[in-house]
């Protein structure tokens, strides 16, 4: 019972931080560039929004403690990756932690292994995650749970950039969505 009151109310958290998810970002180049110092892939390596020009990216923002929407997400992309084929390769996808307290470089490695090893984990200091994700406009909470710990609620989808690193729409590969639609903005991103 305590773990379907969990689910609903996640549900609904997601659902009205959906409601306000697309916002331009209120930081300045230099603020997002003093914030993403912080910032590391999963291989340790510093990580920073320019790594992903030259190529169109898909950029999910989730935790690996998350129990159903992103391993539903990172699921997907590794489908649509290994249906893309070698046009996968002209794609970058990206999972970012909102949860960076537990999310370890680490950690992360282990988990996208799980998925697809071409996946590019971030993780970092809790502001440099913040201003990354204000960047994008996503929003995230991190809200304690009955019987201790903490949960993050986040944006349910992931966000396409074209290969300037302009954010040009977004992407939902949750269970109700169609194979075809989201084959075709993939392939749209790619051409």
């Amino acid at each position: 019972m305590r773990i379907g009151v969990v689910v609903v109310w996640t549900i609904c958290v997601m659902a009205a931080l959906i409601s306000s998810a697309v916002v331009a970002p209120t930081l300045s180049a230099d603020q997002l560039a003093s914030a993403q110092r912080s910032l590391t892939n999963q291989h340790g390596k510093r990580f920073k929004l320019e790594d992903l020009r030259g190529k169109p990216s898909v950029v999910h923002f989730g935790f690996t403690s998350c129990a159903v929407v992103c391993p539903t997400m990172l699921n997907g992309i590794a489908d649509y990756m290994r249906k893309l084929g070698e046009r996968a390769q002209r794609l970058n996808f990206v999972f970012v932690s909102v949860d960076p307290e537990r999310d370890t470089a680490a950690t992360l490695k282990e988990y996208i292994g799980h998925f697809d090893g071409r996946i590019i984990g971030v993780t970092g200091s809790p502001s440099g995650i913040a201003a990354l994700a204000d960047a994008f406009g996503a929003r995230y909470e991190k809200r304690a749970i009955e019987g201790g710990g903490y949960e993050v609620a986040h944006v349910i989808f992931a966000y396409l950039l074209d290969k300037s690193g302009n954010k040009v729409g977004t992407l939902y590969m949750g269970s109700e969505s169609k194979s075809d639609a989201v084959m075709e903005k993939l392939n749209g991103l790619i051409d």
